[in-house]
């Protein structure tokens, strides 16, 4: 078996539905998780120190809220007294945080932990839009970037605006500054980190599917050129059979025909033999002293008794005497005393045997039928052949013999009777005289 290109086992993957759709899928997964988490779950992590940055900004205005102000004063530079400075630098210092700057509710720094912001005005649209509206307000700012207040930072922070309300009334905000650099690299190698292993788990993913479908478009190829060979193997031996079948059929016929001809000849010669040696014992019978009675009996019982002849072992001989349309029983076998007396005397054309006597044909029955016109109750199925004796087209009798129920008609048989009933027609004529 020639060796499969990877070519052809890759136009096999694409054009079967299965390892088609198992290839896009893939695909897909190896790409779509790592875009998945570059662009929406590391951001997340970004975010969630935005948020922890930012509930420590709202930690500490809440505190500075406690010392600067009070339910019924305004927040205006009175409120910062040195000792109320002294505990924002050791808050500054013990936080670490950067820069801490406090607005009134009209937007003047009123305190900045650098004084050169002091007296300055707020006018930037986040401050009216949403810090004075009540909303806290925080963003990440990159190293050598501007914060929302124009400066300009080397190091990463997280600018916070904490609202300062009472009873809903906007009092005033803090700006808080963190240093996150630290915090922020940790995050970032971490990050990479994991990125590098999901970059590298994809492309391995990726590299065992490719394997695993490759590997399984290879043993599919494979196994249907096996089925082809298989095929074709199997039609050379259908055809190799098939020619032998019909020889052995031909030879098979032509034996059967020749074991029909020999047994047709043996049959043939048996038949003869059997009418031949009948009817010479019974020309012996009639020549010597026996009377008519015992040669009728005596042709019944050589009838009934030939092995080749597929009857029921019971018959009957009848003669015309006196009226000569009717038949009158002269011998039996296997008949009852109930049956005897029935069928003692049969008119011309009544039942099977009558039709025979009428008809001077022979009549063939394989079962109980409706020219069964004489019948005891409770009869079992069964046939006859009826075979009338003709002398000079003068009905002499008719021979009657019983046969199995289904018995199919068969010309060898037929003919043996008719033979039969030529030549005990001499016996008849001789009960005439």
């Amino acid at each position: 078996m020639t060796k499969i290109q990877n070519k052809e086992v890759f136009a096999y993957i694409i054009k079967q539905p299965m390892l088609r759709y198992t290839l896009l899928i893939s695909i897909a997964t190896a790409i779509f998780f790592p875009i998945y988490s570059f662009y929406f779950i590391f951001p997340q992590f970004n975010s969630q120190l935005k948020n922890y940055t930012q509930d420590a900004a709202i930690r500490v205005a809440t505190h500075l809220k406690e010392t600067l102000y009070t339910h019924g004063l305004s927040l205006t530079k009175e409120s910062f007294s040195n000792n109320v400075i002294k505990d924002i630098v050791k808050l500054k210092q013990d936080l670490r945080i950067e820069k801490i700057k406090i607005f009134s509710h009209s937007g003047v720094v009123l305190y900045s932990s650098n004084p050169e912001d002091i007296g300055k005005k707020n006018t930037h649209d986040y401050f009216y839009e949403k810090i004075v509206l009540g909303e806290i307000y925080s963003k990440i700012v990159r190293k050598n970037t501007k914060t929302l207040e124009g400066r300009v930072v080397n190091f990463e922070v997280v600018e916070s605006y904490v609202p300062l309300m009472q009873e809903g009334v906007f009092k005033g905000a803090f700006e808080i500054y963190y240093d996150i650099t630290s915090n922020y690299k940790a995050l970032t190698r971490s990050l990479n980190k994991l990125k590098i292993t999901i970059s590298a788990f994809s492309i391995t993913f990726l590299i065992v599917i490719l394997a695993i479908l490759f590997k399984a478009g290879r043993n599919r190829i494979n196994r249907e050129n096996a089925e082809v060979l298989l095929f074709r193997a199997h039609s050379q031996l259908e055809h190799i059979v098939e020619e032998r079948t019909k020889d052995l059929k031909n030879i098979n016929r032509s034996l059967k025909h020749e074991i029909k001809e020999r047994n047709a000849t043996k049959i043939s010669l048996q038949h003869s033999h059997d009418t031949q040696t009948i009817v010479n014992l019974l020309l012996r019978e009639s020549l010597g002293n026996a009377s008519l009675m015992n040669v009728i009996n005596k042709c019944l019982d050589l009838v009934l008794s030939l092995s080749w002849l597929s009857f029921d072992a019971m018959g009957c001989i009848y003669l015309v005497e006196n009226e000569s349309n009717v038949l009158v029983l002269k011998a039996h076998r296997g008949f009852s005393k109930d049956l005897q007396k029935k069928c003692s005397k049969i008119a011309f054309g009544k039942c099977l045997c009558g039709l025979a006597a009428s008809t001077q044909k022979t009549i063939f029955s394989k079962t109980i039928d409706e020219r069964h016109e004489i019948l005891l109750p409770g009869t079992p199925d069964h046939g006859h052949y009826c075979i009338p004796v003709i002398a000079k087209s003068v009905t002499l009798g008719v021979i009657n013999i019983y046969l199995k129920p289904g018995h199919k008609r068969t010309e060898p048989e037929e003919n043996f009777l008719k033979i039969l009933a030529n030549y005990t027609k001499k016996l008849f004529n001789f009960s005439l005289i």
